[in-house]
């Protein structure tokens, strides 16, 4: 994965939440743009999981960003 995408989506005004999808075939919910962390050198990230631990990445693990559709972002408020 890009990180200077992932950088984006975690910066964007507004910000929109997104499932990072993992090649162990995990599903992480970024809820809100503080539950991702990056390392200065973009080497890997951490991601808040629902049990409130962090999972830290590499950026090879991540496939791909899903997007929240904007219907369903109101079921997180």
């Amino acid at each position: 994965m890009d990180m200077n995408q992932l950088k984006a989506l975690r910066l964007a005004s507004p910000f929109k939440p997104f499932y990072l999808l993992t090649s162990d075939g995990e599903r992480y919910l970024v809820e809100r743009p503080y539950h991702l962390g990056m390392a200065p050198d973009a080497s890997r990230f951490g991601v808040v999981t629902p049990d409130l631990t962090v999972r830290l990445l590499n950026p090879d693990q991540v496939l791909g960003v899903d997007l929240l559709p904007q219907e369903h972002e109101s079921d997180l408020r």
